[in-house]
């Protein structure tokens, strides 16, 4: 979009899709929803316990990361326990990443036009709506995945220059934040390995470059890898509910025998509810389900080839 109705177009739909975007979701966080029984079980907590309590096995059959609940403590004591105190801190976390999903898809496509509809579907899906206010950990997850994948693939001047430094930090945190953290930083792993799989195998004929950067690489590597041990082994080893979490997620993993009929059935039930149920902000029978599912499809075979 070179010329100067394009770029006015583009600019006045981000501005749109992000104030239509924004109130949406502060119109939810702030009507007035009641807790529901997850949600009401581990505010439980944040009322009987404290910081030191938080870091043992919570009550009530929950769980969540460490800094999550040191977060959340944090409001409740100086704004009480409302719903709205209590769902501060993944409001506030929702918002303050809703508009960099934009710009890593920007970055990603180096297309306005892709990154503007990627925003408004991110931005109108009812799944992101509903968990950006939820006492539970789910909209810090999403964080995570835009944050780091956005420190990784920006180039943005600042970002650029302190690229490991800014990936070092947001892992470590992501770690105590949120438990999706360790696939989201293992898929980031890659990707900066491919991305810099020249400089890592070169025989350094620049010197000092290729050194400092396996150097920062390394360095984010073993501070990410030294946090998750540490938190795995204070929080998450041996934790007193871990089977009962296992029996409770078992839906969600699939079988082992990838040629089997309850594989092939797992697939067929995971496409329905991503692209059919969760996905989904216009009437299902639009048909636009499918229209979703032939074009992510689409994009991914195009991408591959």
């Amino acid at each position: 979009m070179k010329n100067p109705f394009g770029k006015k177009f583009v600019s006045i739909a981000l501005i749109t899709v992000l104030l239509l975007g924004l109130f949406i979701r502060f119109y939810q966080y702030f009507s007035g929803r009641n807790l529901w029984e997850d949600e009401a079980h581990l505010a439980l907590n944040f009322m009987h316990l404290g910081y030191r309590d938080l870091t043992k096995p919570l009550e009530n059959f929950q769980s969540a990361p460490i800094f999550f609940l040191f977060s959340v403590e944090t409001f409740s004591k100086i704004f009480g326990f409302s719903a709205i105190a209590l769902r501060a801190f993944p409001f506030l976390v929702s918002i303050c990443t809703f508009p960099i999903f934009y710009f890593l898809v920007l970055d990603l496509t180096k297309d306005k036009l892709a990154a503007l509809i990627a925003f408004f579907i991110f931005a109108v899906n009812t799944s992101f709506i509903y968990y950006s206010s939820e006492l539970k950990p789910y909209t810090v997850d999403v964080c995570v995945y835009i944050w780091i994948f956005y420190l990784a693939v920006s180039s943005f001047p600042f970002i650029e220059k302190n690229r490991y430094k800014l990936l070092g930090i947001a892992g470590v945190l992501a770690i105590l934040y949120s438990n999706a953290a360790t696939v989201v930083l293992a898929c980031a792993v890659i990707y900066i390995t491919k991305d810099n799989l020249k400089v890592f195998l070169s025989k350094t004929e620049e010197g000092i470059l290729e050194v400092k950067t396996k150097v920062r690489y390394l360095l984010v590597l073993c501070s990410w890898g030294i946090v998750f041990l540490s938190n795995y082994f204070l929080f998450i080893f041996r934790h007193p509910y871990a089977e009962g979490m296992k029996k409770e997620w078992a839906f969600t993993f699939p079988p082992i025998n990838i040629f089997s009929k309850e594989f092939a059935a797992f697939i067929l039930k995971t496409i329905q509810e991503t692209f059919f149920d969760e996905l989904l902000f216009i009437n299902k029978n639009y048909g636009f389900s499918y229209l979703l599912l032939i074009i992510i499809v689409t994009a991914l075979v195009y991408l591959i080839y």
